[in-house]
């Protein structure tokens, strides 16, 4: 496959169409994710990728071989894109290994909210997905990074680590995924535990702030209420802070809907754009959300951009 030059890096395809069939085969490596939220009613990828002229290698997930794991042996054995077939923790667990080098990623989107395939407009279709995979063309785009942990969507302290956390405490009681995340966020937000943090990067002060959340998107995330919680681009090279100030939980509705309705409004939420942020907190260990995922780390935390660390493949005709 051809070579170009991106950014410094040779990215197999970048610039171009991935594929023409009559032209060359790639080599693909799919890794799927048969627990994420419609893995199960995937069709033989197989034959769907055999209809657009090329194979694919769909390895085993077996024993305790991770998703990881699996991306970084197709990646050292030469596969020509890896793919993540899964939801945004699929995504992050390809990305992470894949950030960094030259292998673009491609992605079937086949889990619950998909929120890192729609910013990158690619289709929620099975069908069009792979097409895509197959004649789509390479975009490099930033990726977030904690204590040497890449998140591709968002990171957060307090509250939302809190209610997964919870969660999972509740589903391994029986019950399932959604009902137990509102049972767990009813008590989360009832109890309003909040932190006390000190805040630094290279543009601004320490500074001290008492919040009941902390959060850091990979690129800004809009906050209009018809497009809440999208990103617009994903290669501006900065990561986007809110720290809400609410004291108490009205004051925290009440600042979210200013922020919904008019972000210069919000005078309880601090919001702005860094490459770099430092975190720290008296805590021992903190609970981390990571694309979803909840990690305890040791502070400080530092917080990094890596602009234009993965190559992902999009839609040929995408902006």
């Amino acid at each position: 496959m051809q070579l170009m030059q991106r950014g410094g890096v040779a990215v197999r395809g970048a610039g171009r169409n991935v594929l023409n069939p009559q032209e060359q085969r790639l080599n693909i490596c799919c890794i799927i994710n048969r627990h994420a939220g419609t893995a199960t009613e995937l069709p033989d990828l197989k034959a769907l990728f055999a209809q657009f002229g090329t194979s694919v290698d769909i390895p085993a997930l077996e024993g305790r071989k991770s998703i990881a794991e699996c991306a970084a042996e197709a990646s050292k054995n030469g596969f020509d894109i890896v793919v993540a077939a899964g939801g945004d923790g699929t995504v992050n667990a390809v990305a992470s290994v894949l950030a960094g080098t030259s292998v673009p990623m491609g992605v079937i989107p086949s889990g619950t909210l998909n929120h890192f395939a729609k910013d990158m407009k690619i289709p929620l279709s099975v069908e069009e997905a792979v097409k895509t995979i197959v004649a789509g063309r390479v975009k490099s785009v930033d990726v977030g990074e904690v204590n040497g942990k890449v998140f591709i969507n968002n990171s957060s302290l307090g509250l939302y680590p809190a209610v997964v956390k919870l969660r999972e405490a509740i589903q391994k009681s029986g019950f399932h995924k959604w009902p137990s995340f509102l049972r767990a966020a009813w008590i989360i937000f009832s109890r309003f535990p909040r932190l006390r943090l000190e805040i630094a990067s290279p543009t601004a002060p320490s500074a001290q702030a008492v919040t009941p959340l902390l959060f850091i998107g990979n690129n800004i995330y809009e906050t209009t209420l018809a497009l809440l919680g999208s990103r617009n681009v994903l290669d501006r090279g900065k990561l986007w802070v809110a720290i809400p100030l609410a004291k108490t939980r009205l004051q925290l509705v009440l600042a979210l809907l200013a922020l919904v309705r008019d972000r210069a409004g919000a005078s309880d939420v601090s919001a702005f754009e860094v490459e770099n942020l430092v975190v720290n907190s008296k805590r021992t260990a903190v609970n981390v959300a990571i694309d979803g995922e909840v990690l305890s780390l040791q502070p400080p935390l530092h917080y990094r951009i890596r602009p234009k660390a993965l190559h992902v493949i999009v839609p040929a005709g995408s902006p």
